[in-house]
């Protein structure tokens, strides 16, 4: 079925290249915006059907297929990239487009019903769906910092009351 599409989705990343997605490949590509030269980008996984795709401001990656939205991030300027999580979506009403809110915490995902045509049906529709995702597995990391964070200051003020006793041993030797 995708044998058709060639290059499907693509977005500005501000360091000067953009990010292109190929649907019938599932592969991602990075793009120089000055001379044109494309590099693939080496993922853990292959982007079935990618259609549509959006740079969050983080520098993580948002790309949507009509069955699943996948969120990406890169350590390396997008010479390789981790899909770090997805969400199923709902493949009746075909997700063609995706776009995010400049806080990061939301996604919007654009259901074009384009299967119809796709399909060879003449179908005239008037109603679209614009539906927002959020991502639980992200949440989760930030809460993960919390912890840590209360671990580290625990552990700090551990230390510091076995030098204080350590201390106040040794003064009591010493006036003794």
């Amino acid at each position: 079925m995708w044998s058709f599409c060639g290059l499907n989705g693509v977005a500005y990343v501000s360091k000067g290249y953009l990010l292109v997605v190929q649907s019938n490949t599932g592969k991602m590509f990075k793009v120089d915006e000055d001379t044109g030269k494309a590099k693939s980008v080496l993922l853990n996984k292959n982007l079935t059907a990618a259609d549509g795709i959006a740079v969050r401001d983080n520098g993580d990656v948002v790309v949507v297929s009509h069955h699943t939205a996948w969120l990406l991030k890169s350590d390396d300027s997008w010479g390789e990239g981790v899909v770090y999580d997805e969400i199923a979506l709902d493949e009746k009403k075909f997700a063609s487009g995706i776009a995010v809110r400049n806080d990061n915490k939301r996604v919007y995902v654009l259901y074009g019903n384009v299967d119809a045509p796709l399909m060879g049906k003449n179908v005239e529709r008037e109603e679209y769906e614009i539906e927002e995702m959020e991502w639980e597995k992200e949440s989760q990391e930030e809460k993960i910092w919390i912890y840590i964070l209360i671990g580290f200051g625990f552990a700090y003020f551990m230390f510091w009351r076995f030098q204080m006793r350590h201390l106040a041993k040794n003064m009591n030797k010493k006036t003794a």
